[in-house]
C-alpha cells in the first residue's frame, strides 16, 4: 500500500473476512480497500473530506460504519460538508 504526500493520511484501519486491509484516508474523503498484497481493490468516496476510522458490524459484517471528524474546520468549510462528525453506513 503506497499513499502519495498529497493523497491525505492513513487513519483508521479494519481487517475484513477475506483478510483485506480497509484504510481510511484522512483529507481524502474516502475507504479504501487493499488486497493482503498491497494492492488497492476497492474504494468507498465519502461526501466529507475527514474519515477517522472504519469497522465492520451487522449481523453478516457486510456493513461498513465509518465515522468521521471536522477537526480544524472553519464556518465556511463546516457550511460545505454539513455531515462532517457523523458515523456513515
Amino acid at each position: 500500500m503506497r499513499l502519495e504526500a498529497d493523497d491525505g493520511s492513513p487513519d483508521g484501519l479494519a481487517v475484513d473476512d477475506d483478510g483485506h486491509l480497509w484504510v481510511a484516508v484522512y483529507g481524502a474523503g474516502a475507504v479504501r480497500r487493499y488486497t493482503p498484497g498491497g494492492r488497492e481493490v476497492a474504494q468507498v468516496r465519502l461526501p466529507v473530506t475527514q474519515p477517522t476510522c472504519s469497522w465492520f458490524g451487522g449481523p453478516g459484517r457486510d456493513l461498513l460504519f465509518v465515522t468521521t471528524c471536522w477537526e480544524h474546520f472553519d464556518a465556511a468549510q463546516r457550511a460545505r460538508q454539513p455531515d462532517a462528525g457523523r458515523v456513515f453506513v
